[in-house]
């Protein structure tokens, strides 16, 4: 018996620790950091927005509860299960959407608002891919972490908000 829950400890263990290698390591996001990102990404009913590494889903979550389209993506398949069970809980079925895959490989195009949650060595990434797919007036929300060579539009605490379009840096198709 004891054997068994060593490798239910020792796998679940290596998918965390895999996980924060190919990505950040979770790091759940305070209750103060949510209400911030909220506040300042002034979400309307319908606005797609999508958490990169959404973690245990918490603002997915509370941006669905804001009247978001929120997606959220996810490598890491115990986090992915847990957020399903909050967001069925929290009874946002179908307004809070998790997706069990890298966000590296995503199209971000869609989004109104996409927030990152990155450890500083991804953020040069974080930006070339935000700035080159998403468009128009689309917002990028960064939690602690700020984005290289790009100042921010509005900031609260350690919230930054970043309009590409409105930043100097535009996407190949402007």
């Amino acid at each position: 018996m004891i054997f068994v829950f060593f490798w239910i400890f020792f796998i679940v263990a290596l998918v965390f620790i895999v996980a924060g290698f190919i990505g950040a390591p979770f790091v759940p996001s305070r209750q103060h950091h949510i209400t911030d990102i909220l506040s300042i990404s002034e979400i309307n009913t319908g606005t797609r927005t999508a958490d990169l590494g959404s973690g245990d889903g918490r603002l997915v979550i509370a941006m669905a509860q804001a009247g978001a389209d929120a997606h959220g993506y996810e490598i890491n398949p115990f986090l992915v299960f847990w957020s399903l069970i909050r967001i069925l809980r929290y009874g946002m079925w179908g307004h809070a959407h998790i997706h069990w895959r890298s966000y590296w490989s995503a199209d971000l195009s869609s989004y109104d608002i996409v927030t990152i949650y990155g450890a500083g060595p991804l953020m040069s990434r974080f930006k070339e891919k935000l700035c080159r797919e998403l468009r128009g007036n689309a917002r990028i929300i960064c939690n602690t972490f700020q984005l290289p060579d790009m100042r921010p539009l509005r900031q609260k605490n350690d919230i930054c908000l970043y309009v590409p379009k409105f930043s100097g840096i535009s996407s190949p198709d402007d």
